[in-house]
């Protein structure tokens, strides 16, 4: 399902998407970061709903996630200037 997102920090983030989805529900994101080489893939659950908007947490399970959130982070960091 494609969504939009709208709000992002280094926790999790807002997404818009036309999808029914439950509090507690787990979901995979996969999107491509400005400058980056390749798709991240970062599980989340959803922690709160309005409408169709869903606030997601990212979590990590194991050392491969951990590695995967951490590379966003750091996208995230180098996108916004903050090395």
């Amino acid at each position: 399902i494609n969504g939009r997102g709208t709000e992002l920090n280094e926790g999790g983030m807002c997404v818009f998407a036309g999808a029914e989805l439950n509090v507690g529900d787990q979901v995979e994101l996969e999107f491509t970061a400005p400058y980056a080489p390749q798709p991240l893939r970062i599980w989340a659950m959803v922690k709160n709903r309005y409408g169709y908007y869903y606030g997601l947490e990212f979590l990590t399970e194991n050392a491969g996630e951990r590695e995967e959130v951490e590379r966003f982070r750091q996208v995230l960091r180098s996108a916004t200037g903050n090395a």
